[in-house]
């Protein structure tokens, strides 16, 4: 399992528009409001690496009011 966090910003007033979308991606598991730099921790997971490509760049990138989105890739630790 592969598992990928997102920082994400969007444009002031628009929350709730963005996380309506973030819901609908099947591969979403988590999103949480966050303090500080960012405005939303998305978890995103996948038993295939080319699943998650094709929702970070074809599904959340192309989310209107996303202003910016930092990625963070889980590695296994043996």
């Amino acid at each position: 399992m592969t598992v990928v966090y997102m920082l994400i910003n969007y444009n002031m007033g628009f929350e709730e528009h963005v996380i309506d979308e973030l819901k609908r991606i099947e591969s979403v598991k988590e999103i949480q409001g966050v303090f500080g730099m960012f405005d939303v921790l998305v978890k995103i997971e996948s038993s295939e690496v080319k699943t998650l490509d094709q929702t970070v760049l074809m599904k959340i990138q192309k989310i209107k009011h996303i202003q910016l989105i930092q990625t963070l890739i889980v590695y296994e630790q043996e």
